[in-house]
Order: C-alpha cells, then structure tokens, then sequence
C-alpha cells in the first residue's frame, strides 16, 4: 500500500508541473497580444460634444483655443494603420479660414485603439461674442459605429476691449445691489503716480449686516493688468466701533475684473482682522466671502 500511495502522490506531482508549464492563453490575452486583420471593429468620436471659449492673457493678447479631436476604436486593435477622413459639415457656421487641423485625417496606428488631430482656432478672425458651431462627420463605411460619429462643437470668442492703459475710463463711482442690506457704492480714483485705486468696498455690510460703525476708511491701490484683471494686495482699510467699543482694524484683500466693454466690475474681496484670536480670521468660513458685480455710473 505504501508503494502505490508514494507512486500516486508522484503522478499528482508530475501532473501539476506539467500543467503549470503548459501555460492556455485565454480568449482576453489572445485578444491584445494577436492583431487580428479580419476582425470587425467600428469607429467613433470621443467626446463629441464640447463647448470651447477663447480666452485674453494678462497682456490683452488673444489665446486660441486649441484642443484634440479624438477618434476611438470599438473592438480588437489591427494588424495595421486605420486613416478616416473628417468631413466638415455643411451644416457648420465657422468658416474654414477661421480653424487649422494638425492633419485632415484621423490616424489610429497598428495596434492601438485610438488616434487624434489638433484643432486650433485663428481666434483674431472669430466674430466677438457670438457662438459658432463647428461640426464634423465621420465616416468609415462599414466600420462607422452606430453612434458618435458626428463632432459637435460650440466655438465661442469673448467679447473683449482692450484696456490700453487708459485707466482714466474707470474712475468714478460704482453701483449695484450689495447684497448686505442695502446698494453698494465703491469709489475709483487715479493715484498721483496714474494708478487706479479704491474705496468704499465693503461699506453696506458693515454698517449694515455686521452693524459697526466706520471711524476711518482707506483708498487701496488697485493692481490693473492689461487685460482687465486686477488684484487688491491685502491691507488696513477700516477702523470701527461697536456699542461705542473700538474694534480690532479690518484689513481688506481682493481681486476681480473690469470690463471696458460694458464698464462694468466683478469684484471679490475678505476681511481679515489682525489680533482676533491672534490669527487672521476669515469671516464665515473661507476666503472670497463677498463679491460685488457694480456698474460704473
């Protein structure tokens, strides 16, 4: 019984050896490791539908929208390249002048399962403030998929005036609904050296909502860059009292933008307090707590 017991451990053995070396790739394994020429496969666009928007640098230049346009493979890589053509759409309202393709056709190389162009906009030949869409079909014959194989995309050129260092065109005084009980009315003015600056930031809601009473209020210088952005470096701006009590002096910080299109100003700032808690304190909770959206009068 013992030769027979030690004899059947031993085919065990030996059979699992056997079997581990033999390895039996799998229909998964088989299915990226050969390129089968005669498989079926369909193509389609990747994220067909997209709204894209030009943008301005800080200097007032212009900035392309530039992106992919991607094509996918539905089914087993090839053995070789796949090319498709895109065919703009009739259907479009950006004129061909007013884009560049890196390629006309799509290129999906052997053995992988996607391929892609880049698009690029001639923005300065883009009507301003006005949706254009631009719309490409695809077809691959019998391997055109089923669904998403017309591109779909809204092409979009802000509205954009060139400041020109004329900061001149946005002193004044600005107003709109502060939101804190009650119109807001900020203050511009040019510095002696020709910088832009501010006051009255902030005044419905501390007279009003947090119920203070302004002793003091400071003009800030305001940092303008070409394009409208500009930045409200943090600094002392009120003293106050409360029930008569002296309060610990508010700083101010800020950003946003001007629009000399429309003289308009987005603006987004935060009070901090120096000493309360002996920490900066950020009012309810997290910077850029107030904004204000005021029009030049």
């Amino acid at each position: 019984m013992k030769k027979i017991f030690k004899l059947l451990v031993l085919l065990v053995i030996t059979s699992a050896v056997t079997v581990s070396c033999d390895y039996d790739e799998s229909e998964y394994d088989s299915l990226f490791n050969e390129y089968d020429g005669n498989s079926t496969y369909y193509l389609q666009f990747s994220d067909a539908s997209r709204s894209l928007q030009s943008a301005v640098d800080n200097d007032g230049e212009i900035i392309d929208i530039e992106t992919t346009i991607d094509v996918v493979l539905l089914g087993p890589p090839q053995s070789q390249d796949i090319v498709v053509d895109l065919q703009l759409d009739p259907s479009s309202t950006i004129d061909a002048s007013q884009f560049t393709l890196s390629a006309n056709q799509v290129t999906i190389p052997a053995g992988e399962t996607s391929g892609s162009v880049t698009l690029t906009t001639n923005t300065e030949l883009l009507p301003q403030d006005e949706n254009l869409k631009l719309i490409f079909n695809l077809d691959a014959g019998e391997n055109t998929a089923t669904a998403g194989t017309t591109l779909n995309y809204d092409i979009y050129r802000i509205k954009f005036c060139p400041i020109d260092g004329d900061l001149a065109q946005f002193v004044g005084t600005w107003t709109g609904d502060s939101g804190w009980d009650g119109p807001t009315r900020v203050v511009t003015s040019l510095s002696a050296d020709g910088k832009l600056q501010i006051t009255g930031v902030g005044v419905a809601f501390m007279t009003g909502y947090w119920g203070e009473v302004i002793t003091s209020q400071a003009t800030l210088p305001m940092d303008v860059k070409p394009n409208g952005d500009f930045t409200i470096a943090e600094a002392d701006y009120f003293t106050t009292t409360y029930n008569g009590a002296v309060q610990p002096k508010y700083r101010l910080k800020g950003y946003g933008r001007l629009d000399a299109c429309t003289g308009s100003m987005d603006l987004y700032y935060d009070f901090v307090q120096p000493g309360v808690l002996d920490s900066y304190v950020d009012y309810f909770g997290g910077q850029d707590n107030f904004e204000e959206h005021i029009t030049l009068n």
